[in-house]
């Protein structure tokens, strides 16, 4: 006799008899006045129905749901959380479910399969995000947060069962030497200064030609020969050019892929990247395709890691499988949630998701994507298709920056442009009552050329001054053969001087497509 599937009381009732201090569903809560489970050290929690009060129970019910949240919800009941917050010094702590404060008036709600009163961090050093000491060590009572040794309180954020420690954003106690680091003496200008007198103060570096994805707009469909890992640069070496391109100016390095996080050692990357600050690095941001970013962010974060930029070109899992010939939909809008609450909590300075427009597969969402701005203190990025080798680029699927932006302001007539800096490479918009914005990047039909200040370093270690430019120059090869600091940076400059005006001198875009490489080698 072929056996039924156990019905959904059943399957909870095995769960509580297996593991009797388990939560039962995250949106089933108690009102009895029953004894609480004796693993809470708060009377107002429960463990068997994470019932923390009215307050908690409507904030993890609603607030935020995983796949979306009610932002009418989250207004009414803020001011009841933060009371409750303020009677409960520190955390209230379940050994399965954990309610924390981000340190700036912020609540987080994050399940946690275990509990670690040490705040174990696997042997890394705690150090200040600001001055780069060590903390105080830390508090095995968790009443409050320990301090860093320049008086920055340090805040505390749960992942997968460990409690990591991350620095706060603000340190209003620090002295100022801690506040902003003393830089060495200026670069040299015209090291990065083309003849067109474009100086470039911003380096993108590839980690990596693999990727977890197959997006056909990326990829060749063929695939690509990816080059032998040991052709790589190592993380030494991405340091020590990221470190002569710091000091001739740049103050800005993005960490792109493939997809970097597939990297085991970006964390160390990202750290050791976090030590040229003091030369005048400002910002650390990385682009990723967000399968892996929930499980990452926090180790990120902790290393240094200012921005994160989501690539995802659809809000339909059925279309996102088409797209990137790869499941995991529901991974990218988890690690989008994830970056967003540590962007809520200031751990991060801005959240952006990238969305490449193509007619006849996803421009039909560009409304949906405006929509996810709605909620979501998110930058919604819509860029026009670019032709590269191999790619499934042709004219018909374009659509421009003009078509765009007619599209959303038909449903939103209150759309208003906002001032743009001289080298930003996207056209801002806001919408009333969003509180995430949108913006457009025209690199084809309004390019930008004539502001660029964009490098590129490619995953083998080659250096490109222009996205479109065939010419390369291997760092990777002078760096190996014993180039010191200085002539590497000579090498440098001689390259920037040869970059053309406008797309590598190229005019057509059947002639850039030809004679470019595909863009997963590139780097995005």
């Amino acid at each position: 006799m072929p056996r039924t599937a156990p019905s959904a009381a059943r399957l909870r009732s095995r769960r509580a008899r297996a593991d009797p201090g388990r939560p039962l569903h995250r949106f089933e809560y108690c009102d009895s006045d029953a004894p609480h489970h004796s693993c809470s050290p708060n009377p107002a929690t429960c463990c068997r129905c994470n019932h923390v009060g009215a307050a908690l129970a409507i904030l993890a019910a609603c607030v935020r749901p995983r796949a979306a949240r009610c932002a009418d919800a989250a207004r009414a009941y803020k001011p009841a959380l933060a009371d409750w917050v303020q009677q409960t010094p520190g955390t209230a702590v379940c050994r399965r479910v954990c309610t924390t404060t981000g340190g700036f008036g912020s609540v987080r709600w994050l399940p946690a399969r275990t509990w670690c009163a040490k705040l174990g961090t696997k042997g890394r050093p705690r150090r200040c995000a600001s001055c780069r000491q060590s903390a105080a060590g830390c508090n095995p009572q968790f009443r409050s947060a320990s301090k860093c040794a320049c008086g920055r309180r340090a805040m505390i954020m749960f992942q997968r069962g460990a409690a990591r420690r991350l620095a706060g954003r603000r340190c209003s106690t620090a002295p100022a030497a801690a506040q902003k680091p003393t830089k060495a003496p200026g670069p040299d200008p015209a090291t990065l200064t083309d003849k067109f007198g474009r100086r470039h103060s911003y380096l993108r570096i590839s980690l990596t030609e693999r990727c977890n994805l197959r997006c056909h707009y990326c990829m060749p469909e063929q695939g690509v020969t990816l080059t032998p890992s040991e052709k790589l640069l190592t993380a030494k070496e991405i340091q020590r050019v990221a470190s002569v391109f710091v000091k001739a100016g740049v103050n800005k390095i993005r960490l792109t892929g493939g997809e970097p996080l597939i990297r085991k050692d970006l964390p160390q990357i990202v750290e050791s990247l976090g030590d040229l600050r003091a030369d005048g690095l400002e910002s650390i941001s990385m682009t990723t395709n967000g399968i892996r970013l929930q499980a990452s962010l926090v180790d990120l974060i902790y290393a240094g890691l200012n921005t994160v930029n989501v690539s995802l070109d659809t809000m339909d899992s059925l279309r996102f499988q088409l797209i990137s010939k790869r499941m995991g939909h529901h991974l990218v809008i988890r690690g989008i949630l994830a970056a967003v609450d540590a962007y809520e909590a200031g751990h991060l300075d801005s959240v952006k998701v990238n969305c490449v427009v193509m007619r006849n597969i996803n421009a039909d969402e560009i409304l949906d994507f405006v929509g996810f701005a709605r909620i979501h203190p998110v930058a919604i990025r819509f860029i026009e298709f670019m032709p590269f080798a191999d790619n499934t680029f042709n004219k018909d699927k374009f659509v421009s920056y003009a078509e765009m932006l007619d599209i959303v302001r038909q449903k939103h007539p209150g759309l208003q442009r906002q001032p743009s800096g001289p080298n930003d490479t996207a056209k801002v918009y806001t919408i009333p009552e969003h509180v995430g914005h949108i913006g457009f990047i025209s690199s084809m039909s309004e390019h930008f050329c004539d502001s660029c200040n964009r490098l590129r370093i490619t995953a083998d270690g080659n250096l490109k001054v222009c996205l479109f430019d065939k010419s390369e120059v291997s760092l990777r090869d002078a760096l190996r053969g014993g180039c010191s600091d200085e002539e590497l940076a000579a090498l440098v400059s001689r390259t920037v001087k040869l970059k053309k005006a406008r797309h590598a001198g190229l005019d057509t875009l059947d002639v850039i497509k030809g004679l470019n490489r595909p863009m997963i080698t590139i780097g995005g």
